[in-house]
């Protein structure tokens, strides 16, 4: 008995996914990203920013009258230029190269519209570190700065805004997006140095996928 109601919870549930207002898409945008390098909680390095791309793949779903959850997972390019002075002239200039897998969890208002309508979003995302690399380009003292440095693992949390464009049978999004790192970064953890990210990219994303514009347009397949 307890195994045919499990079903029956099951069959309602992927009922309700199969029919509720749901969409898959790609998204791809660039960034221009940093970090707080932070010594003695006083002492700022200076650090200028660098630029890549993103990449990847989301899932759109309404919960409510212009109210939508956007889990997204994304290859993404960031980094950052450390310039450290030490003692008189000696200076440390590092390029740092980061490739992360980001996996985010968005949730966006918006007004509901068959034209250009705009949007808000926020939430947190996860990045782990797939790829570091650094170069140093200038150096008088022994004391570096490696790629290694930064934690493997980074959270932050996402803030943005954009517009919904209705394009033929599906949607395209245009976002700018700001991420503030929540977590020391720097590896291995100490307490009198803290290196938070910061990163400001834009984007685009479209729906390849999208079953209620399936049902309205009478086809089998709304993809483009």
């Amino acid at each position: 008995m307890k195994n045919q109601h499990l079903l029956t919870f099951l069959f309602c549930l992927c009922s309700y996914i199969i029919t509720a207002q749901s969409a898959f898409g790609i998204q791809f945008g660039f960034k221009n990203s940093d970090y707080r390098y932070i010594i003695n909680h006083t002492d700022i390095q200076p650090t200028t920013t660098l630029s890549g791309y993103h990449l990847g793949i989301h899932y759109q779903r309404v919960i409510g009258q212009g109210l939508t959850i956007s889990p997204e997972i994304n290859y993404s390019q960031r980094g950052f230029v450390l310039n450290r002075s030490t003692e008189g002239t000696q200076q440390i200039l590092t390029n740092v190269h980061l490739n992360f897998l980001e996996t985010a969890f968005l949730v966006r208002w918006g007004a509901v519209s068959d034209k250009l309508s705009p949007f808000f979003e926020m939430g947190p995302k996860i990045a782990y570190s797939i790829n570091q690399s650094d170069q140093q380009l200038y150096a008088t003292s022994s004391s570096t700065f490696r790629a290694d440095m930064v934690s493997k693992t980074e959270s932050s949390f996402v803030i943005g805004a954009g517009f919904n464009l209705p394009l033929a049978k599906t949607h395209l999004s245009i976002f700018v997006r700001y991420a503030m790192g929540l977590n020391n970064a720097f590896s291995p953890s100490r307490p009198d140095v803290k290196l938070r990210s910061q990163v400001f990219s834009f984007g685009t994303s479209l729906n390849l996928w999208h079953p209620n514009i399936q049902k309205k347009y009478g086809t089998k397949s709304s993809c483009i």
